[in-house]
């Protein structure tokens, strides 16, 4: 761009503070989720939404709903390790696990039936949203599912969902707002009682 045509910081603040919200996605949610329960594909449920005016690509919507956990994962069985090889696994990352991953870990562990939302996680720590624990808590799946040498469940695109190191998704979403439910996996549950990191 030339310097003549180049706006002034002020004049990009401004223009960011007109732009739309990414977040106006999050209105059209659960006609998202219908459309899925229907077959629709990602391009299908776009062409759905920009014919009824609103302006989205497929690509968009893919990723709204992944940092969301609700992209349907790959049909197979996972195969948690024991508590046994967790519990070796976490001696073995204790050192490399961060001050807000291990307070989610903790918050996790003693949630209802071991059950929460990622937004849930990320409110525990100060995150804003949702997206701060999913790249964080993702972060603390990938060290551990690394260390177990489990592989990770996969999302529709191939992408590893890295917390499935840590837990499964709930079939029943949060009543209410439909978010998606991680429950720990018992034999991490067990590891971690075994080991009394989170004892009063």
């Amino acid at each position: 761009m030339a310097a003549s045509r180049r706006k002034s910081p002020a004049a990009i603040l401004q223009d960011a503070l007109r732009a739309e919200s990414h977040e106006s996605l999050a209105e059209h949610r659960g006609t998202i989720e219908v459309l899925r329960g229907k077959d629709y594909s990602w391009r299908d449920i776009a062409q759905f939404l920009v014919e009824r005016g609103v302006e989205i690509d497929h690509t968009k919507i893919f990723r709204f709903m992944k940092q969301r956990g609700r992209v349907a994962m790959t049909p197979k069985v996972l195969s948690v390790p024991t508590a046994e090889k967790y519990a070796k696994a976490l001696e073995s990352i204790k050192n490399r696990i961060g001050k807000n991953q291990l307070e989610m870990l903790k918050y996790h562990f003693n949630a209802h039936n071991r059950t929460a939302t990622f937004g849930e996680l990320g409110r525990h720590v100060g995150y804003k949203n949702e997206d701060g624990a999913n790249l964080h808590y993702g972060k603390l799946g990938a060290m551990l599912g690394e260390a177990v040498g489990m592989e990770f469940y996969k999302f529709e695109d191939g992408t590893p969902f890295q917390s499935s190191a840590i837990g499964s998704g709930s079939h029943f979403p949060q009543k209410d707002t439909g978010h998606f439910q991680l429950i720990m996996h018992h034999e991490l549950a067990k590891a971690l009682d075994q080991l009394g990191w989170f004892r009063p």
